[in-house]
């Protein structure tokens, strides 16, 4: 499921994607996407990130996943369709399996969302130490 439309600048530390919420968006009910679909919104771009940095470097990518979201804010309840979003990441650490990444999502320039989110990279099996 890809929520994002575009990658509109990326850097080795940062990346910065957009999105328009169209009535056939997932998520949409009645007009509007809850705010928390936002984290999603924030992880793909980590995502995006990630494997546009392994892709430069002629690394392969690897599963990810999301293993936690600290200080996350929400400024609305929803989000409506019609609304042109902007997502910003910017790494704060990462090394080769972990990652920690400030985000944001702004609607007309304001932050509706933000939080800090820790990603893994690699298999379950590493994980569960196989």
């Amino acid at each position: 499921m890809l929520l994002l439309d575009e990658v509109r600048d990326a850097s080795e530390g940062e990346i910065v994607c957009a999105l328009t919420i169209r009535p056939t968006s997932t998520f949409v009910r009645d007009g509007s996407v809850p705010c928390i679909v936002a984290l999603e919104y924030m992880a793909q771009s980590v995502a995006a990130h990630l494997g546009l940095r392994a892709h430069r470097r002629k690394h392969t990518t690897h599963s990810g996943f999301l293993i936690g979201a600290r200080e996350v804010t929400f400024a609305v309840d929803a989000l409506l369709v019609g609304d042109a979003l902007e997502v910003r990441v910017q790494v704060i650490v990462e090394d080769e399996v972990r990652g920690s990444f400030e985000c944001q999502v702004l609607r007309e320039g304001e932050v509706v969302a933000a939080g800090t989110l820790s990603v893994y990279r690699g298999s379950v099996a590493s994980i569960e130490g196989e």
